[in-house]
């Protein structure tokens, strides 16, 4: 395991680790940590440490955990046993897709025209709220 990996899960001077909720353990935490993307890993190991430092509940910790699962085969299984891997779903970078060409094309003057008429709407409606 990663140095960078294991930091979360160091233990507050002059207090004794919280037992990590069910179904995790300890082991399956780091595993994950592991296997998270370097942004994941950092807020479950804030995470983490709002749970030892008692600012998070289980129930807390469990959910932003849960909306991680995802993103790591580990937590997928150990959060989601009844769903199988077919379920689980790691993003990867699709290839990007071509604009459509011909009459379909979306015109770039459509995008500008619609952020000008928004824009002085808001403009519209600002004056309005002033001078009222």
């Amino acid at each position: 395991m990663s140095a960078s990996a294991s930091r979360g899960m160091e233990q507050p001077a002059g207090k004794t680790l919280l037992t990590l909720p069910a179904p995790l353990s300890e082991e399956s935490f780091r595993r994950a940590l592991v296997e998270l993307p370097t942004s994941d890993r950092l807020a479950a190991e804030s995470c983490y440490q709002c749970y030892q430092g008692d600012t998070f509940s289980a129930e807390e910790f469990l959910s932003h955990i849960r909306s991680l699962a995802p993103q790591s085969p580990t937590l997928f299984a150990l959060l989601y046993p009844t769903q199988g891997p077919t379920h689980l779903h790691i993003p990867a970078h699709a290839p990007a897709q071509p604009l459509p060409e011909g009459p379909a094309a979306p015109s770039p003057d459509t995008h500008v025209a619609h952020v000008e008429r928004a824009m002085a709407a808001v403009v519209v409606k600002t004056e309005a709220s002033v001078g009222a």
